[in-house]
């Protein structure tokens, strides 16, 4: 049988994708990747997105890995259609996304030469990929494939035993690139064995839980000295309903409040009453921040979004153990995490079987008295595990005031919510009057977009519990403000749900050209572009001091008129006058297919004015003071002094 060669190492390559229920494909059109192309474009078991921008295609294909929660394939022709991928690719690796980028080249005799369109391509992302393969000009040659499908396989099943992280495949070609134009001659056994190759290599194999029985001593150091001031964190990665799940029943056997990321998918209707509607608030009050005294803490995932978690991790002394299931360590905050490299569903697998076997072996049944056999587990570890921790007098761990610490952070967060509801200023229309308007009528079973900057952080502060069924993801592996528009596409696309996205005025003409995407893939949106003039985060910076330079260099306004340009891609667009115009607009995207960009302009310094007052008159609370524990058992509400 005859074959263009360059076609039919593309068609084994799709081979192998297949072997690992890869299927999604965001392919920018160029002539040197025509291979490549071909090769997916003539296969129906793929879905393929073609998007004309590079850019834009690798931050579509970010969205698409965020929602799916799998790799998905990105391919670009030669040259600076390669470069322009490496935006995507950085957000990609420090939010352990599995993007695969199979970039076409020319051989490699010809680089460094002058010939158009083309760079060295070698290594080009060397500081954000896990796994790098020069694809040499193809042969019909068992060893060469073999080569091939040893590389693709060891990459792939790399996802699965060290956390996701990009891949780069480098494909040299060399024309003729059509699947028409017939250069060689394949004969039936050869076919043979690739198929014997292509099940050789592949396989799925599942995260494993490696050396155990260390994880375990640490999960038993973790459980010293129950109850305390413990708390859990999550980070800034969306959870699927199995994690919250394990996270809630943790929470409830540890007696211990969370802390939730605004993308967790934590804080919605009906999560559990130690799950804290605001946390960031708690902890941006510094007064309160000192009271919590928190001692240990397990963080799920990356970084917080959260100010607060970041003042709180930066200024205090807690042994904390990052539970993080990717490359390199998760101590955003350089205070030497205790590291274990485990998924969320593993390790809170390993907590509930050491505590179901300290509890058969203390003879407890009555779960009141659980809290207070935890106090006394060193004497456990030290039969279980000589040498693993030195055993410590348990009533230094029994001070009286840990009892009420889960009654007091419920405390705290109840009456900032009764604070934030009463509260008039949030009826103006600024970032945060918005924010708390909107995120409790959100259409149910959406997705929302929260941009980084401002949007995010405000959220974090100001959004009431979020309906249900509401998926949140953000951008928060290297924070960059571009792209936002074409990841959150990906997200919209992934399921074809409708989406809300909430963004600023930059974020938004960064990413302008996204909006064809729209239309082009059928997707339901909402966009809110917040309005502020520019970048109105540099105002909370000791920059904004500087007026000779500060509007020209830092807070450059981009765009007059959002009007004209979001209608000449076709989309509906409307103007936000007040608050009240929200539930309106939102009710009409629930009940339609129609996408839409709402503008909404905001003052930045009266907005800048709006949140610090907030914080100021939280302060003047103080309901550090005025906490009055409820001595009768845990399941009363705390309640506030007369």
């Amino acid at each position: 049988m005859n074959y263009n060669i360059n076609y039919f190492l593309s068609v084994v390559f799709t081979q192998i994708l297949k072997q690992y229920d890869i299927r999604n494909v965001c392919i920018s059109p160029g002539s040197r990747s025509t291979p490549l192309t071909t090769a997916f474009a003539k296969d129906d078991y793929f879905r393929k997105f073609v998007i004309l921008d590079e850019r834009s295609s690798g931050f579509f294909a970010l969205g698409l890995s965020k929602r799916l929660k799998e790799p998905v394939i990105v391919v670009t022709t030669s040259g600076t259609a390669v470069a322009n991928l490496h935006p995507a690719l950085v957000e990609a690796a420090n939010s352990n996304l599995p993007l695969i980028y199979c970039t076409a080249d020319r051989p490699e005799y010809l680089t460094g030469k002058g010939v158009n369109q083309t760079i060295n391509q070698k290594n080009l992302f060397s500081n954000h990929t896990s796994e790098f393969f020069d694809c040499d000009i193809p042969l019909i040659d068992i060893k060469f494939f073999d080569k091939l499908l040893k590389f693709t396989t060891s990459a792939f099943n790399r996802f699965s035993t060290h956390g996701f992280s990009p891949v780069h495949i480098n494909f040299r070609f060399e024309k003729p690139l059509e699947d028409f134009s017939l250069n060689c001659s394949v004969d039936t056994d050869f076919i043979n064995e690739i198929h014997f190759l292509i099940k050789k290599y592949s396989g799925q194999p599942k995260f494993i839980f490696s050396n155990i029985e260390n994880h375990k001593k640490l999960i038993y150091r973790l459980l010293e000295g129950m109850p305390n001031r413990f708390a859990i964190f999550t980070g800034s990665d969306p959870l699927t309903e199995i994690e919250a799940e394990c996270i809630k029943k943790l929470s409830s056997q540890l007696n211990a409040p969370v802390f939730a990321d605004i993308s967790s998918g934590l804080r919605f209707e009906n999560s559990g009453e130690n799950i804290l509607r605001y946390p960031d608030v708690i902890l941006r009050n510094e007064k309160i921040r000192k009271s919590l005294n928190i001692s240990k803490a397990i963080l799920f995932g990356k970084n917080p979004t959260s100010k607060g978690a970041e003042l709180l991790f930066n200024q205090s002394k807690i042994t904390t153990y990052a539970v993080y299931k990717g490359e390199g360590l998760n101590d955003p905050y350089n205070k030497h995490f205790i590291q274990i490299p485990a998924t969320l569903e593993q390790f809170c697998e390993q907590v509930f079987e050491i505590l179901n076997d300290i509890q058969s072996k203390e003879n407890t049944a009555n779960p009141t008295q659980f809290l207070e056999f935890l106090t006394n587990i060193d004497e456990y570890i030290g039969t279980k595990f000589s040498n693993s921790t030195n055993k410590k007098n348990s009533d230094e761990h029994l001070i009286e005031d840990e009892k009420y610490f889960i009654q007091y952070l419920q405390y705290l967060d109840e009456s900032i919510s009764e604070f934030i509801t009463g509260y008039e200023p949030l009826n103006e229309l600024t970032e945060a009057g918005i924010i708390n308007k909107i995120s409790s009528n959100l259409p149910v079973n959406s997705n929302l977009f929260i941009s980084n900057s401002l949007p995010v952080r405000d959220f974090d502060t100001f959004a009431k519990k979020l309906p249900g069924s509401v998926k949140v993801f953000v951008n928060r592996g290297a924070s960059g403000i571009d792209g936002i528009l074409s990841t959150a596409l990906g997200v919209a696309a992934a399921k074809k749900e409708a989406s809300v996205i909430f963004t600023g005025d930059l974020s938004f003409f960064y990413d302008l050209t996204a909006l064809h995407l729209i239309k082009k893939f059928n997707l339901k949106v909402l966009i809110i572009v917040i309005n502020n003039q520019g970048g109105a985060l540099f105002d909370y910076l000791p920059v904004s001091q500087d007026t000779e330079i500060f509007e020209e260099y830092f807070r450059t306004p981009a765009i007059s008129n959002f009007k004209s340009l979001v209608k000449a891609f076709g989309i509906e667009y409307k103007q936000a006058n007040s608050l009240t115009d929200f539930p309106s607009h939102l009710a009409a995207f629930t009940e339609n297919s129609k996408s839409v960009v709402i503008e909404a302009n905001i003052k930045p310094s009266f907005s800048k004015q709006i949140k610090d007052e907030f914080h100021s008159n939280i302060s003047e609370l103080h309901l550090e003071k005025n906490f009055k524990p409820v001595k009768n058992g845990s399941d009363h509400k705390p309640h506030k002094s007369e």
